[in-house]
């Protein structure tokens, strides 16, 4: 395997090498079954649902195909997300090699700072998933068209929303909905998970929606319950608070990123700052809760099956990029300062540098030096042919080379 260039080094500080790419559909389905990150989502979901029993509820809350065709229940729904984030972790998928992301040419730079945002900011995320829709299984609303069979059962009746009105009525339609469920699916026990999801909505044609769920954070019950997830995750109350915001508002995003729109990034950032948060991590975190929600989480289907869509995410990039074109301009600037920052440090501390191999070469300063100098680090940064040299030094200077990316990669050693 060639070693990684300078020019995919220039991106960022995590210096991933890009490599074919693959649809967002494949990425998601090859991390659904590797067992090292499957294993951790399983254990996180288990030890949260034994600790706060409202969350294990809120894991069976009924799904809407049209909206989460990637399971029946809640619960398929934050385990993506959780094995989204743990293969991440785990170096399994890198957001660049996500094919309809590799076409979103010269926000390669973005990307990757998004990337490096969310590995910065596991515990955080961990908690997004667990929290950001727990309160839907006491928000849930079914309806269904006049004169289908779910209509005709009583899955048609609108509530207020309030929390303590209608309560009994609402507990009484998600019961009944979850037994009529499984009954069908004891009948269909021979189809697969998705096939009983799309077909009981084919028969039924109950539609479910979850009003106001997401504003429920900030009511007393979801907040302490996010207190201790938080403090469980070890979480500073600036990322706790940025947590909460994030949730009220991550019902938002879908509509706000439907297109590019860059006054609605005008609009997060006045939270951001309304909220004394850095309006630019903000940002960050917020691209984050919506890729794993949204364009992770979330699939419908189609005639190729079960399907997600990166277009939310895409016109989020764009909508900030248009709100402050110079800006952006500037974060890559530095961005590529600091990559060539990192280079010459790698250089020097593996005595790759002018004065180590003047020294090694036995050479003195001068037009010659500066000549194989050049070619020596240009062999490296651009996979080009190194300048005749004895065996003895050519195997000197292949030590030197690892070392050098040992440095690079490994920052810290």
């Amino acid at each position: 395997m060639k070693e990684p260039t300078m020019n995919s080094m220039f991106r960022s500080e995590s210096f991933h090498q890009k490599k074919e790419t693959e649809y967002l559909d494949e990425v998601i389905l090859r991390v659904l079954h590797e067992p090292d990150v499957t294993l951790l989502a399983d254990a996180l979901l288990s030890g949260a649902s034994q600790s706060e029993p409202l969350f294990l509820e809120a894991l069976q809350t009924p799904q809407d195909p049209r909206y989460h065709a990637e399971g029946s229940f809640m619960h398929a729904h934050v385990r993506t997300m959780l094995c989204v984030l743990y293969g991440m972790q785990k170096e399994k998928l890198h957001l660049i090699d996500i094919e309809e992301l590799r076409r979103l040419k010269g926000y390669e730079g973005e990307i990757e700072k998004l990337e490096e945002t969310i590995k910065e900011n596991i515990g955080l995320f961990e908690v997004f998933a667990l929290m950001h829709d727990a309160a839907k299984w006491a928000c849930i609303e079914f309806t269904a068209p006049v004169g289908s069979l779910g209509e005709k059962l009583g899955f048609n009746a609108p509530f207020t929303y309030e929390f303590d009105v209608d309560a009994k009525k609402r507990v009484e339609l998600r019961q009944a909905y979850l037994e009529l469920f499984h009954e069908f699916s004891l009948a269909h026990r021979n189809e697969t998970s998705s096939e009983v999801q799309k077909r009981f909505y084919e028969v039924y044609r109950i539609n479910i929606h979850y009003p106001h769920h997401a504003e429920a954070i900030y009511t007393p019950v979801y907040s302490a319950m996010l207190d201790r997830f938080c403090a469980a995750h070890r979480l500073s109350p600036r990322d706790r608070n940025i947590l909460e915001d994030l949730i009220g508002h991550h019902m938002f995003f879908n509509g706000d990123f439907a297109n590019v729109r860059k006054n609605v990034i005008k609009r997060y950032v006045h939270l951001a700052q309304k909220r004394g948060y850095d309006a630019e991590l903000f940002l960050d975190l917020l691209q984050g809760c919506l890729f794993f929600d949204m364009v992770c989480g979330s699939c419908t289907f189609n005639d190729d099956g079960c399907v997600h869509d990166a277009t939310s995410l895409i016109h989020c990039l764009k909508s900030e990029h248009d709100f402050a074109p110079k800006r952006r301009a500037e974060k890559e600037a530095l961005r590529e300062i600091e990559a060539i920052r990192m280079r010459n440090r790698a250089f020097q501390q593996s005595g790759l540098d002018g004065i180590a191999l003047m020294e090694f070469l036995e050479m003195k300063p001068g037009v010659e030096f500066g000549n194989i100098l050049r070619q020596i680090q240009l062999a490296i940064l651009e996979e080009r042919e190194m300048p005749p040299m004895s065996s003895k030094q050519k195997k000197e200077i292949e030590k030197r080379v690892g070392r050098y990316y040992q440095i690079l990669f490994n920052p810290d050693v």
